[in-house]
């Protein structure tokens, strides 16, 4: 066998085609960029998953470890036919492309994870020894999923450069500044979604907001919350903005979209600003509820769904 197709070489071009097989099937491209500026985004993507994956990462992939992630992402994808996404395959990572790191000690010891800036692989990061198939590991995971499947828009910014655009209540960079509220808070309820068990938010202001939000306006639809969150998540998955605003209405999602989170985090700079939108909008008394039973320890729940949401120790909206 020729040197082309040795088996470390034939494993580089396998794992470069799912990076961009992930990519160009769940990416809405921007309609600003023409054919070469989309090969550059995938080439810099599959760039970018190269120099983590391939320079070893800081913890050994176990087979156990593999097996775990085909089964927290065979969960997801049936969860995803539930919300009705056809072939959610195409959206989901594969498991080589979720890549474990140790956390020090005295970094905390939550887990915690994120998606890359260009959407090919999503990081787990673990404190050292513990092992990978734990339930925070699977809560964190799904999370992580939740956004990067909704990671789904390349444009160019204000600057030229190629970037990676969440909207729909997902995060919006304009000028280098960040904006947007529902990300987060629609991740952790897509976990509970996923996993029905008691799990802990640090974003203990954005999640009651977002119940409060949904209970409102599933009542003015006359749809079950469950029905409305399932519309909700699908038109954020596809980007259908017209949905969006048939779900909710062009005031409240303008008043979101132009929320400012902190700089570092997700944080909110003005907590009050929710506040204010909640009460204006008509939910402001079931908002302030939910906020104070989290506050005071009290587990808050979603209906139709087992398990609930309570306040974790690692707090970002501070």
């Amino acid at each position: 066998m020729s040197d082309l197709f040795s088996e470390q070489k034939l494993a580089d071009v396998n794992f470069q085609a799912k990076v961009k097989n992930s990519l160009t099937t769940r990416l809405h491209l921007g309609r600003a960029l023409n054919d070469q500026d989309k090969a550059n985004f995938l080439d810099e993507a599959v760039g970018e998953a190269r120099r983590t994956i391939i320079d070893p990462p800081q913890r050994k992939m176990e087979t156990s470890d593999a097996e775990f992630f085909n089964a927290v992402l065979k969960e997801t994808r049936d969860k995803l036919g539930e919300i009705g996404i056809d072939s959610p395959d195409q959206l989901l990572p594969s498991p080589d492309q979720i890549i474990v790191w140790d956390k020090n000690i005295e970094d905390g010891t939550d887990t915690h994870g994120d998606v890359s800036a260009y959407g090919g692989y999503v990081n787990l990061k673990i404190v050292k020894d513990l092992p990978v198939n734990s339930p925070d590991a699977k809560r964190v995971l799904i999370h992580e999923l939740s956004h990067y499947i909704t990671q789904s828009t390349v444009v160019k910014d204000a600057y030229g450069d190629i970037k990676v655009n969440r909207r729909g209540f997902n995060r919006i960079e304009n000028d280098h500044k960040k904006y947007g509220v529902i990300e987060e808070s629609t991740a952790e309820l897509f976990t509970l979604f996923c996993t029905d068990g008691i799990n802990p938010t640090s974003y203990s202001k954005q999640v009651p907001f977002m119940m409060a939000l949904i209970n409102k306006y599933a009542g003015d639809r006359q749809m079950s919350e469950l029905e409305f969150f399932k519309k909700l998540f699908k038109a954020k998955v596809f980007q259908d903005e017209r949905e969006l605003l048939q779900l909710l209405d062009p005031k409240i999602v303008k008043q979101i979209n132009n929320i400012r989170v902190k700089e570092a985090g997700w944080g909110i700079s003005d907590p009050s600003q929710l506040t204010q939108i909640a009460q204006e909008n008509g939910f402001g008394e079931k908002y302030l509820s939910l906020q104070n039973a989290i506050d005071t320890g009290e587990v808050i729940h979603f209906p139709g769904l087992n398990g609930g949401i309570k306040k974790g120790p690692v707090q970002s909206d501070k």
